[in-house]
């Protein structure tokens, strides 16, 4: 059960199908999104979970044993149940994936604050709010 269930908070349809949306495209599917997390802002470009893995695994700056490790995660999948009625049920959406993600915490410059941002991995049930767009921070 996720903490928002326990605490009597109902999951986010719109966001969830959101999520399903760009998980389930053939196309890689990139949506502008900001999250509101606990009071910082992480904003970026939603991409599918297995964008995200290719991407880490890609990435050269994380090259070495998490590579194998992610590498056979990618190719076993999520865990399945043997209950056949659960298996018809779509699998629950329990994490958010972004590329090019800043994080923006309370007036500070955003992390990483280089030209590269960075991929981002979070739980759905962690989010407090959303917007449908990018946060672009004023040039000074």
């Amino acid at each position: 059960m996720s903490e928002k269930a326990a605490k009597g908070q109902e999951s986010d349809y719109v966001l969830e199908s959101i999520i399903r949306l760009v998980d389930s495209s053939e196309d890689e599917l990139l949506l502008p999104m900001t999250f509101n997390l606990g009071g910082a802002l992480v904003s970026g470009y939603l991409i599918s979970e297995s964008q995200y893995l290719k991407e880490v695994q890609d990435d050269e700056a994380t090259r070495g044993g998490i590579i194998l490790a992610l590498a056979q995660i990618k190719k076993e999948g999520p865990p399945h149940s043997n209950d056949a009625a659960n298996e018809e049920k779509l699998r629950p959406i329990e994490h958010v994936h972004l590329r090019n993600a800043r994080i923006y915490v309370g007036g500070q410059a955003p992390i990483p604050s280089g030209a590269e941002a960075a991929l981002w991995r979070g739980r759905i049930n962690s989010i407090d709010g959303y917007i449908l767009g990018e946060l672009q921070p004023k040039r000074r």
